[in-house]
């Protein structure tokens, strides 16, 4: 059995917004992505006062050599 790494890089150009998901398995991270979509849709934009979801910029450096 060959293993199989899943990744998704999900961008909302309106909102200004993305994520991405990976995984080393052979499981499609649909169901992930779209409770993570879900979230975000729900909660965005943040309500006055609300905390900041957490939020880290991708390393385009580090990301280059794959």
């Amino acid at each position: 059995m060959v293993g199989t790494c899943f990744s998704t890089c999900n961008y909302n150009r309106s909102l200004g917004i993305g994520f991405v998901i990976a995984s080393n398995s052979n499981h499609d991270n649909a169901s992930v992505r779209k409770l993570i979509t879900s979230f975000i849709e729900e909660n965005w934009p943040p309500a006055q006062n609300a905390p900041l979801l957490i939020s880290q910029a991708t390393d385009i450096k580090s990301i280059e050599p794959f």
